[in-house]
């Protein structure tokens, strides 16, 4: 196509444009993201005696507060249900952590050979 058919079309989609957003659609459409959904990427974790189990990681999507119901994903396709106590961010007690940030969740009823490096905390 010469220079003038470029210009006359430089609005129009190409073939390229058009295949990489129906497929930008169609990954959009098959995980529908549902209001208060989020997700923490765990990085390390230790146990605190007679509290629970702290894991820090950095939340890559969404919030989560202090007393959220969250799910622990090891990534093995077992899910296992747990609660926030506590949030902490360079030494400073929190009440949420948000996307981006990097925190330490105090989490209930876990044990230190319950998460790896790798595993997700969905809400």
């Amino acid at each position: 196509m010469g220079l003038l058919g470029k210009l006359l079309n430089k609005n129009k989609e190409s073939d390229d444009q058009k295949e990489l957003r129906l497929y930008e659609e169609s990954r959009a459409n098959e995980a529908p993201q549902t209001e208060g959904s989020a997700c923490f990427i765990a990085d390390d974790a230790f146990p605190i005696a007679g509290r629970g189990l702290v894991v820090t990681g950095q939340v890559t999507e969404g919030t989560f507060s202090v007393g959220d119901k969250v799910m622990l994903d090891d990534l093995s396709g077992d899910l296992r249900e747990t609660q926030i106590l506590g949030i902490e961010m360079f030494r400073k007690i929190k009440s949420a952590a948000t996307e981006g940030e990097y925190a330490g969740f105090l989490l209930k009823g876990l044990q230190r050979k319950d998460i790896k490096k790798g595993d997700l905390i969905i809400k």
